[in-house]
C-alpha cells in the first residue's frame, strides 16, 4: 500500500491517492490504517485529488472512526502541500472540493502553506493566528533555531526558551 503521512499544527493525516489506491476505501479499513497501535496511526485519512468538474480538485476527508468530515484546516493545508509535491499545482490560487463546499486555497512560495482559504466561520480566527505567526517569523530576527533529531516515538520536550526554537525532524514512511 502506498501512502503518504504528513503533519500540520497538531494533526497528522495520510494522504491515499485514488491512482495509487484503489476506491476500496471502507470503514473498517479507515479505522485499521489510522489505528496508532496496529495501523499506520493518524487523525485521519485524506483521499484524493478526485476528478470534478466543479473544482480544480475533490478531496474526501476521513475521521480515525471512518466517518466523513465535511472540512478540516489542517487537513486541506495537508492536502494542499501534497498537491505541492506532487507539481500538481503551484504558487495560483486553486479550489477543492469538500463534502463541507468548495474551498480556495493557494500555496505560498517555496511550498509553505498559509492556507489562505475560504472555511467559513473559522476564516477569520486562521487568518489571524497566520497573520500573529507571520508577524512573530518577522519580528524573530535574532531567535536561535536548534535542529534535533528526534527518535520515532521520543515525546520528551526539548527546554525552550524566549530566544529558541526547536525544530524536530523525524524520519518519514512512504509505504509500506
Amino acid at each position: 500500500m502506498k501512502f503518504y503521512k504528513y503533519h500540520a499544527l497538531g494533526n497528522d493525516y495520510i494522504v491515499l491517492s485514488p491512482s495509487e489506491f484503489g476506491t476500496d476505501l471502507s470503514e473498517e479499513k479507515i479505522r485499521r490504517i489510522c489505528h496508532r497501535n496496529y495501523g499506520i496511526g493518524s487523525d485521519g485519512i485524506l483521499f484524493g485529488p478526485t476528478d470534478t468538474e466543479e473544482a480544480d480538485f475533490a478531496l474526501r476527508i476521513f475521521n480515525p472512526d471512518g466517518s466523513e468530515a465535511e472540512k478540516s484546516g489542517n487537513g486541506l493545508r495537508i492536502f494542499s502541500r501534497f498537491l505541492w509535491d506532487m507539481d500538481k499545482i503551484g504558487t495560483d490560487e486553486f479550489t477543492i472540493l469538500t463534502a463541507g463546499g468548495k474551498v480556495k486555497a493557494q500555496v505560498a512560495i517555496h511550498g509553505i502553506v498559509p492556507l489562505q482559504a475560504e472555511l467559513g466561520d473559522d476564516a477569520a480566527a486562521l487568518l489571524t493566528t497566520y497573520a500573529k505567526l507571520k508577524e512573530a517569523i518577522e519580528a524573530a530576527k535574532e531567535i536561535t533555531v536548534k535542529i534535533c533529531q528526534r527518535k520515532t516515538g521520543d515525546r520528551r520536550p526539548e527546554t525552550v526558551g524566549k530566544e529558541e526554537t526547536n525544530v524536530f525532524l523525524q524520519p518519514a514512511v512512504s509505504s509500506l
